[in-house]
């Protein structure tokens, strides 16, 4: 699955995606981690999209995708509006981490979206340089009937209300161990310039 954040607003207003989402924040300032994202360019890592990291990120190929982190924010992306930049993020220790995305329900609403997340490489002490991170789903989607041409229904998990706002962070942090981890996306530091 490949969800750029700036559409997440956009498909959480239309239902379309099963993820926990929440209008207002499920952790404060208080709660940041001591640990941070490696500030630069990261690159998410896709078997089928083989490139030169090395080379000017211009030089990609159009399957390659990242972002730039400044100061615990997303400052650009591919395929990013610069209007919609930046994106706060806020890592919350726990098991498991959870980083709170800052977003927008719309143009005047502010919405959080919730990424689990399994630090793979810690560059200096407290500097995350590689993750797997997965949206937190809102349930589990049931089996619908093709002959019927019925869809499968969502299926909440606990603690999430029918708008898939988690209600407590111990609901938010048990949905996120329950979600499945098939969508899991692999992202690694590469450099500090953004060339």
């Amino acid at each position: 699955m490949r969800v750029l954040l700036w559409l997440l607003p956009f498909c959480a207003m239309l239902s379309a995606c099963n993820l926990a989402w929440s209008e207002r924040p499920m952790f404060s300032d208080a709660q940041r981690s001591m640990k941070t994202f490696k500030a630069g360019l990261w690159v998410g890592q896709d078997p089928v999209c083989s490139f030169d990291s090395a080379l000017p990120k211009e030089r990609w190929p159009k399957c390659a995708s990242w972002f730039l982190v400044d100061a615990n924010s997303i400052a650009a992306g591919k395929d990013a509006e610069p209007k919609d930049m930046p994106i706060p993020l806020l890592l919350a220790e726990g098991q498991p981490p959870i980083v709170q995305v800052l977003g927008k329900a719309d143009e005047n609403k502010p919405a959080y979206f919730f990424l689990a997340l399994r630090a793979e490489d810690v560059a200096q002490p407290n500097e995350i340089a590689a993750v797997t991170l997965r949206w937190v789903a809102c349930g589990t989607q049931s089996q619908g009937d093709a002959k019927k041409g019925t869809a499968g229904e969502l299926v909440h998990f606990p603690g999430l209300d029918k708008d898939c706002h988690p209600l407590t962070v111990d609901a938010l942090r048990a949905a996120a161990l329950a979600t499945p981890t098939k969508d899991e996306m692999h992202w690694a530091w590469v450099r500090s310039d953004d060339r």
